[in-house]
């Protein structure tokens, strides 16, 4: 008796391909196994903690500044996900850096508007030097951010991030 006969069966029973085709089937299992059932070193390395951070809002009137209250809520404007609470406010008038003719520059005051530095106080999540608020949102120093709350939307810019 021949190993493989004419009809290229094993032991005249089971075909090399149908063997080829089994194999196959059971690397794609093992392939799938390992994917999903693996150790996520990264998620390890989450760490959730109350932050603060500073956004800095530039040229913007009275009525926006006096609808910002300490302890509201403020929402990323995309997908109103809860971005934090106000912990501190500070107002001051704004200025506008001006050349002048002689190359010089000075402050000018804009009438009727002001900077505001706004203390945000928020829980986030810390994996691998990244600061995520509500597992997407990513804060970033320099990086635009555009707030809104029940009366008041506006954008300004990250200045800092307290861990």
């Amino acid at each position: 008796m021949k190993l493989i006969d004419e009809n290229g069966r094993i032991g005249g029973k089971i075909s090399i391909i149908d063997i080829i085709v089994i194999a196959l089937c059971l690397l794609v299992v093992l392939a799938v196994f390992v994917k999903y059932n693996n150790d996520d070193t990264r998620a390890a390395k989450v760490e959730s903690k109350t932050i603060t951070y500073t956004v800095k809002i530039r040229g913007i009137r009275e009525g926006t500044v006096n609808a910002m209250k300490k302890g509201d809520e403020l929402y990323e404007s995309l997908d109103e996900n809860v971005m934090g609470t106000i912990a501190d406010i500070k107002v001051e008038p704004a200025v506008l850096k001006m050349n002048m003719n002689n190359g010089t520059w000075v402050d000018a005051p804009l009438e009727n508007r002001y900077d505001v530095e706004l203390t945000m106080e928020t829980e986030a999540e810390l994996n691998d030097g990244h600061v995520y608020v509500n597992r997407v949102n990513e804060l970033n120093v320099n990086a635009s951010i555009t707030l809104l709350s029940r009366y008041v939307q506006f954008t300004g810019l990250i200045t800092g991030i307290n861990l």
